[in-house]
């Protein structure tokens, strides 16, 4: 017995569950920008745990602090000029039964 994809979407595109592209509509250069200051924040907060740890052991190294300064500082920048995400659909449910009863509460305040 053979699974056959298109069966089961007739009428519709088939969807590339594999595919390495994010479904956002937000623009992969933004996504990799935000994604590689991430990792450059976490970098830099690494060096600069192995810079207090130098200072503890009572010979302290500063180049491992302005590396960790430098690529906090990258990171952060790249993460600020990553466009904002798009909003998830992930508990749409939830948000419209949360606005439905926030509707309803205000109704009624306006009732009493």
């Amino acid at each position: 017995m053979c699974f056959n994809a298109q069966s089961r979407f007739t009428n519709q595109e088939v969807p590339n569950v594999m595919s390495a592209e994010p479904d956002n509509k937000r623009g992969s250069r933004g996504n990799l920008a935000a994604r590689i200051g991430t990792f450059l924040v976490l970098l830099g907060l690494f060096f600069f745990i192995i810079f207090i740890a130098s200072d503890l052991a009572e010979q302290p190294d500063f180049d491992w602090l302005f590396l960790g300064l430098l690529f906090l500082v990258i990171g952060i920048i790249l993460q600020r000029r990553a466009p904002p995400p798009t909003p998830s659909e992930r508990f749409s449910a939830i948000r419209r039964f949360r606005e439905s009863s926030r509707k309803r509460d205000d109704e009624n305040q306006g009732k009493d």
